[in-house]
């Protein structure tokens, strides 16, 4: 009966998952019944990924907050989550991930960074929050925890969505659209 919070990929001090870990403490502070997993590893710069694990065993949640490293079975994670969160804080040009949030109908919180809100409208498909805010990621992730009515709407607009314009043809569309345009 406890929800899962999913965050994927790599761990990078400008994609924000010491922040969801801040988030994740606070959550569970206030008596919420939810997991974390956070999904990946760090490619370059290993202090970073010491430092994570680092901070959930000093705040006490190796029971609550799993990192799973480097996997290859994303689409599993992504049918456990309850909530995805999208924590960037720094460079985020087009997400790969929230759309597969929203092609799964798991609803997504964001950040409002880099290429995140042209994909997750506030209130809409998703929630957004500023980055580098452990408070406001908690509040909003807390909130779609809560309120399953709302946590179903913004899934199933994020969802159609993602049938509407993120389609692999959909996308070559657009492509194709702009080297016409550009040909002209």
């Amino acid at each position: 009966g406890a929800q899962v919070v999913l965050n994927v990929g790599m761990i990078r001090s400008d994609k924000g998952q010491r922040f969801l870990v801040e988030a994740a403490e606070e959550l569970i502070r206030r008596g919420h019944d939810c997991y974390f997993v956070i999904v990946g590893r760090a490619a370059a710069n290993r202090d970073v990924e010491v430092r994570l694990r680092e901070q959930v065993r000093k705040a006490g949640l190796e029971s609550r907050v799993l990192l799973t490293g480097y996997r290859d079975d994303i689409p599993l994670f992504m049918a456990m989550a309850d909530v995805y969160v999208n924590a960037s804080t720094g460079v985020e040009g087009q997400s790969q991930t929230t759309p597969q949030a929203f092609a799964t109908r798991v609803p997504v919180v964001g950040t409002r960074v880099g290429g995140i809100p042209d994909l997750v409208r506030d209130g809409e498909n998703g929630l957004l929050v500023e980055p580098k805010n452990a408070g406001q990621l908690a509040a909003a992730i807390g909130r779609l925890l809560q309120d399953e009515p709302l946590r179903r709407r913004l899934a199933e607009n994020g969802y159609q969505l993602a049938q509407r314009e993120l389609t692999f043809e959909r996308t070559m569309e657009k492509i194709l659209e702009v080297y016409r345009k550009a040909l002209e």
